[in-house]
């Protein structure tokens, strides 16, 4: 009895392993209503096309302190955001980001969403040596002020407020 109590949690033990392991990249689009999206996409698009990261845009409130520290801002503040729509860290994360940076549609923000290899057509996120999803990279005349990854530290206001400081 014991041994096939052992044979059995042998068997079943990588199993379930490897479905916790990999969650992120087993995560599907909604009712199969689109694809997992590879390639430059708009915030409008992302949010029309995929539930999941509209509900949590719609969510998301910006605080006034927030408000008051993305108001000071400069312009030519840059947000590359390089994110998966089947990555459950990007579906938590890129809308509370676009909600914030909405307050401030002067400053360039880009999405780009990638493959489960973490790749798109152009190799722009190999080039910008992404190994995570998401990745928010900020920067200023062309000079990388800062990135966060997976998640902020602090919020994603306070810590893109942060790197231009």
């Amino acid at each position: 009895m014991a041994r096939r109590k052992k044979s059995l949690v042998s068997v079943l033990m990588p199993f379930a392993l490897s479905i916790a392991l990999s969650a992120c990249a087993g995560t599907t689009p909604e009712h199969g209503k689109t694809k997992d999206f590879v390639g430059e996409i708009t915030h409008v698009q992302l949010l029309d096309d995929y539930q999941h990261f509209d509900a949590n845009y719609q969510s998301f409130e910006v605080t006034d302190e927030q408000a008051s520290l993305l108001g000071a801002l400069p312009a030519d503040t840059k947000i590359d955001v390089y994110f998966a729509t089947w990555c459950h860290d990007s579906v938590r994360e890129v809308p509370r980001l676009l909600k914030a940076m909405a307050t401030r549609p002067d400053i360039e923000l880009n999405l780009l969403a990638l493959d489960y290899k973490k790749q798109d057509p152009n190799g722009l996120a190999e080039k910008a040596g992404v190994k995570f999803t998401p990745t928010i990279v900020v920067s200023k005349n062309g000079k990388e002020l800062g990135r966060i990854i997976e998640r902020p530290e602090k919020g994603f206001v306070e810590d893109i407020a942060g790197f231009v400081k």
